[in-house]
């Protein structure tokens, strides 16, 4: 009975160290996937909830008066950083997907700070109640947006700095912006990353207002029920106008199928 010999297995090539090429992490293709929007979209939120946090608790705790001509700094600056960040993610830039991450958990750490300072502020500081109200009222919308967040570093490949090219969601292509089959495409990229600047310019604008003006203090403390409800809704009055025109969007829509 003859036997063969078995062939030895050539050793594999090494594969050479270049981004996102023989199964190493690296560059994405352009596009974020449509699996990461949710959290692109909660992104500008946490961001700019978690910089109002800071911008009031350090002006209350350095004592330091930010009502003149520090305004639009503030707006340039965040809405600078979302842009920058946005703009990377959308050409799937690694060292985006790094600051995307980073960046979150840097403003999850300041989240239970702006929180228990907010309450210290409540609590010894009765002339800033005011200012911890709006703090925590805005904490509790910021909770949600965390979530979806975190669960799409759980959920979206793409989104991990170490995943490799074989794992990465496909990047959503933007069509024409006019009609696919009747019915009107969603923006893509660059229409969300406008969407969201523009809303956390505005976003920023409100509250920043809001915190520096002196009738939502006065108001909540007067005793009267139409002006504390008032103070109470003006709050999360910005959440309050999208969370409508979204719900009309969606009823708006439901009639359009059921009349085709």
């Amino acid at each position: 009975m003859s036997s063969a010999k078995r062939p030895q297995a050539t050793p594999q090539h090494k594969p050479t160290l270049r981004p996102a090429v023989n199964g190493l992490p690296g560059n994405r293709p352009p596009g974020a996937p449509q699996a990461a929007t949710g959290a692109l979209m909660a992104f500008f939120v946490v961001e700019g909830l978690t910089l109002i946090g800071l911008y009031g608790c350090l002006a209350r705790l350095i004592g330091f008066d930010f009502s003149s001509g520090y305004l639009l700094v503030e707006i340039m600056v965040a809405a600078g950083f979302l842009l920058f960040t946005f703009v990377g993610l959308s050409r799937g830039k690694l060292w985006a997907v790094k600051l995307f991450r980073w960046s979150t958990h840097a403003f999850a750490v300041a989240y239970p700070v702006i929180i228990a300072y907010s309450l210290f502020i409540y609590a010894r500081r009765p002339e800033d109640s005011a200012l911890a109200v709006i703090l925590l009222v805005l904490a509790v919308f910021q909770l949600p947006a965390f979530f979806v967040i975190y669960r799409s570093f759980a959920r979206v490949r793409w989104l991990d700095p170490v995943s490799l090219p074989s794992e990465w969601e496909p990047p959503a292509r933007s069509t024409n912006p006019r009609v696919s089959d009747g019915a009107p495409v969603k923006p893509g990229i660059p229409g969300w990353l406008f969407l969201s600047v523009l809303g956390l310019a505005v976003m920023l604008r409100y509250y920043i207002g809001l915190i520096r003006s002196n009738w939502v203090g006065e108001w909540l403390g007067s005793g009267n029920v139409l002006q504390e409800a008032a103070a109470l809704i003006a709050i999360p009055g910005p959440f309050l106008v999208i969370g409508i025109t979204l719900w009309l969007n969606r009823r708006a829509r439901l009639r359009r199928r059921v009349s085709e």
